[in-house]
């Protein structure tokens, strides 16, 4: 039963995840009805024009160009053609942004396409009299990729949608207008949607959004932000599209931190009030920001277009309708709310109010359970609590140990073929709960201790199944306080398993065995059927980030923890039944054993047999060629090198760069001329390195190859560089204003350090004030040693062709003031580079650039 019972659960959650609709051709296709292959147009021609990087012409005019031309197409003859308005927004500004360790934002002249396509009434004037949905994606790549998943796929979704609802024969939709953001600075941490929501005059119409993201190629798009606070926006979706897939767990998850990302989303949220819904691809990550991830990619997954398109054509109809659409932003109707879908099949969207309820019931429930139902003494109660943490900590300890001994011998084996989680993680984790749930209760000795006797199987079995249960009401009555999106699954569990048994228990005086396996495993489908929902999820989503982490994270002990906590949640009921129920005829121990082999031979194969890149699912680097120069106070350079800066973002690091014999020949500097760059906190300003973002926490130990100084053409060498004049100085107040002046790059980064602002010594170099912002510094990361911070700001020009960037900070202090600054040509690719990199094999994908760095004194 217990085998049946597991089969018939993963089969169905399996076959959930791996359903997608038909794809609606074009030909057979109305216009009003979505279609993936029209969509698919749009995907071949845009990935076509290459890389877009913020400020190259593929992004800042190409691609432009071509949406306003689908959009232009879409629209021809229809109803509503004369009804659609197309703008070309190009805004500047700045903000400061938690993303990755924190830093300050700029932005000039980038790209957004706007479209309005408005409802008919009798004015146009005041957008603000007509409430707008607005659906946003962006259609600028990161560096090296031509994204077709991230984001180009969105794109072709929202101009698809719009073509559906354009050519309604009726309304569009209900007096609302939608607005399309083709946002062209996203990748430049959310340059876009802030120019957007702080600066266009349609922004201030805007009483929902939909914003469209990816983090992987293909598959279910996830709903896993929605709100904030409006429960309505949950219920329109949960109402309307036809494949629901989404968790209030995975909000939790987001919004802590623990997915380390972020979305057009929150700034929509935090720098214009907006509500709406978040949506991503997740599945196959692995191709995420890499040159992989192109339309051939995403082919794999036939169906992922037409799913999305379909949902987000519903998810606006049911906007647009709920009547909670025309109230102001600021009402919350109904208060907070959890939602789930149940295998893709319908979205269940419950009000906070009932989960405080259900908890309440959970707290009586168990109260029937121990004290009316089963009486259990107070030895019986602490023997429960104990081996239920018996049974937790060998659930995870086990796997955790595996992990520990694989980064030593064989790091991140498991992270191209997922499959060897099984014998390396699962097995041992299984085996040892086995191990643990057959410990039993002492019921009497002996004066001489001699003669002992245990508890029954039956009354041992509920004794180690109570604790589980005050483990679930525990967490349940925590995340309940705590008004976390997790409550529901955590109420679940214990509400459940409690129903099935007490009422069980009430039911039948003498239990037989099968009555009792039967109640325990009722009252476990439910739950786990959820649970076994995210962790699938959970897998697509944290398997492939392994490989982008940093060289400080170990991906083998996080995937070994999730495969502890898979056992745990799948076993922490149904062991003690299976284990005392089998004991005596050995099976378990001969069970274990075989389980253990397994893991055994698990373990030999990946140490001595796997390597754990393939050409599909490769090592991610990057590699910067590099000219840094220091300059004195009086202008003159002091020190200057160039290289090549390599570096990698998982944990094997660039050790298995090392022993490739055929870049060692292309590059003999690698045996000889290489530096391990190590960061000077003490001396340096940010290590004194071109960091593109504020990583250097999260990726260390890069190499730093002795090559010639990169060869650019004139324009591109002899235009970046940058100045520091001091404009104001105000010494008897302690307080100088330097106006820095940049040039050349569309993409540069400035770096300073100083004493925290709040402190109260006379030391020189705290920044003050600058023009950026709100006008108050904001610092990136935690303190440096000696007690100063970092400042890290980032700059990004879209369609100025010979972009300049020119700001002010004040510094207390009369000595001197140093800082440095990084142009960055994410498009280029020296020789240097491309000879280093020819000799890579297929199971490395790596991006490429020029950075020049300056270091100047005043």
């Amino acid at each position: 039963m217990y085998a049946a019972f597991y089969v018939v659960l993963c089969v169905a959650v399996y076959a959930q995840h791996q359903y997608l609709p038909e794809v609606k051709t074009d030909g057979d296709t109305e216009p009003t009805v979505f279609s993936e292959e029209r969509a698919w147009i749009h995907i071949e021609e845009i990935t076509g024009l290459g890389v877009r990087t913020v400020g190259s012409d593929a992004n800042e005019k190409l691609t432009p160009a071509y949406i306003v031309d689908a959009i232009r197409d879409a629209a021809k003859g229809a109803p509503f053609e004369d009804r659609v308005d197309i703008d070309i927004q190009r805004p500047s500004g700045s903000f400061h942004i938690d993303f990755i360790s924190g830093f300050t934002n700029a932005y000039q002249d980038v790209t957004n396409v706007v479209v309005r396509l408005r409802s008919p009434r009798e004015s146009d004037d005041d957008y603000d009299d007509i409430p707008s949905i607005l659906i946003n994606s962006h259609f600028d790549s990161a560096l090296g990729t031509v994204a077709a998943s991230d984001d180009v796929v969105q794109v072709a979704v929202m101009i698809e949608v719009f073509r559906s609802l354009v050519w309604s024969e009726t309304r569009p939709l209900h007096d609302c207008d939608v607005i399309f953001l083709f946002n062209g600075a996203e990748e430049t941490i959310l340059q876009g949607s802030h120019g957007f929501v702080t600066q266009h005059p349609y922004a201030s119409s805007v009483r929902a959004m939909i914003n469209l993201e990816a983090a992987g190629s293909g598959g279910r798009e996830v709903l896993f932000q929605t709100g904030p606070g409006e429960s309505w926006i949950a219920l329109a979706y949960a109402q309307n599209v036809p494949y629901p897939h989404g968790s209030s767990l995975y909000q939790d998850a987001f919004q802590t931190g623990l997915i380390p990302s972020d979305t057009d989303f929150s700034i929509f949220r935090d720098f214009g009030g907006l509500v709406g819904v978040d949506l991503a691809f997740v599945e196959d990550g692995w191709a995420y920001h890499t040159h992989q991830d192109d339309a051939a990619r995403l082919r794999l997954r036939p169906g992922s277009v037409q799913r999305c398109g379909e949902n987000v054509l519903q998810i606006v109809r049911g906007l647009s309708s709920a009547p909670e659409f025309r109230t102001t932003l600021s009402t919350d109707t109904g208060g907070k709310v959890v939602f789930f879908d149940i295998l893709g099949v319908r979205m269940v969207v419950v009000r906070f109010v009932w989960i405080r309820f259900a908890t309440i019931l959970v707290l009586l429930l168990l109260y029937v359970w121990i004290v009316r139902l089963k009486r259990f003494t107070k030895d019986e109660m602490v023997f429960s609590l104990s081996n239920f943490g018996k049974r937790l900590v060998s659930a995870l300890a086990a796997p955790f140990v595996v992990s520990v001994v694989l980064c030593f011998v064989a790091p991140l084996c498991w992270y191209a073929r997922p499959a060897l989680v099984i014998p390396l993680f699962v097995a041992p984790s299984l085996a040892v709960t086995l191990r643990a749930s057959e410990g039993r209760m002492v019921s009497t000795e002996d004066e001489s201790k001699k003669r002992v006797r245990y508890c029954d199987d039956a009354r041992s079995e509920e004794i180690a199944w109570t604790g589980a249960m005050c483990f679930w009401t525990t967490l349940a009555v925590l995340s309940t306080l705590a008004e976390l999106g997790s409550s529901y699954l955590l109420v679940l569990w214990p509400i459940c398993s409690l129903l099935a048994r007490v009422s069980a228990d009430v039911a039948i005086t003498r239990w037989a065995r099968r009555a009792r396996a039967v109640s325990v495993v009722l009252g476990t489908a439910f739950p786990l059927l959820l649970t076994s929902q995210l962790l699938a999820f959970a897998y697509d989503f944290f398997v492939p980030l392994a490989g982008r982490s940093g060289t400080d994270v170990s991906g083998d002990v996080i995937v070994a923890l999730l495969t502890g906590l898979s056992v745990f949640l799948f076993t922490n009921t149904t062991a003690p039944l299976f284990v005392y129920y089998l004991h005596g005829n050995g099976v378990t121990r001969k069970l274990q054993t075989y389980i253990l082999a397994i893991a055994g031979l698990g373990v030999l194969y990946a140490t001595c047999c796997v390597s754990p890149y393939t050409s599909m699912r490769p090592k991610r680097m990057y590699v910067q060629h590099v000219r840094r120069r220091f300059f004195d106070i009086d202008g003159t350079a002091y020190a200057q090198d160039s290289g090549l800066w390599l570096n990698a973002i998982d944990f094997t690091a660039l050790r298995p760069l090392r022993r490739l014999r055929g870049v060692n020949a292309a590059m003999p500097q690698l045996e000889n001329d290489v530096e391990v760059m190590s960061c000077d906190q003490d001396t340096s300003i940010y290590c004194d390195l071109p960091w593109y973002l504020p990583i250097k926490d999260m990726v260390r130990n890069g190499l730093y190859v002795k090559v010639d100084p990169p060869a650019l053409d004139a324009a591109k060498g002899a235009s970046f560089g940058y100045t520091m004049v001091e404009e104001d100085a105000d010494l008897d107040n302690g307080r100088r204003k330097i106006r820095f002046h940049a040039t050349g790059a569309h993409h540069m980064i400035f770096y300073f350090k100083g004493p925290p602002p709040d402190d109260s010594g006379d030391e020189d170099g705290r920044l003050l004030a600058w023009s950026l912002t709100d006008g108050t510094p904001k610092h990136s990361g935690t303190a440096r040693p000696d007690g100063d911070l970092d400042y890290f700001v980032f700059f990004a020009s879209g369609a100025k062709e010979d972009p300049t960037f020119d700001f002010w900070v004040e510094f207390s202090g009369g000595g001197t003031i140093e800082a440095a600054a990084a142009g960055h040509y994410v498009d280029t690719r020296t020789p240097e580079v491309i000879r280093l990199t020819s000799n890579l094999p297929d199971w490395i994908t790596y991006v490429g650039w020029v950075s020049l760095w300056e270091r100047k004194r005043v």
